[in-house]
């Protein structure tokens, strides 16, 4: 289903942030999913992970990925 682009050209970040959750909010919920699920696709391809499998991140893990990439 072909679909209308609109562009918009904020002034500042603030107001950009505030036009996207606008066309948020004017998506129905059956839009969102769909465009979550493009999103996945082109993310990920056709095997992607499963959220819902995936093993749980421990504190400790993240403290580590921050020290190494240089965030405390």
């Amino acid at each position: 289903m072909p679909r209308n682009l609109t562009v918009h050209i904020a002034k500042n970040h603030q107001e950009a942030d505030e036009w996207d959750i606008q066309q948020n909010l004017k998506m129905s919920p059956q839009e969102r999913l769909r465009a979550a699920r493009i999103l996945q696709l082109q993310y990920f391809g056709k095997h992607s992970p499963d959220v819902k499998k995936s093993t749980p991140v421990s504190s400790m893990t993240m403290t580590s990925m921050y020290r190494k990439n240089g965030k405390t």
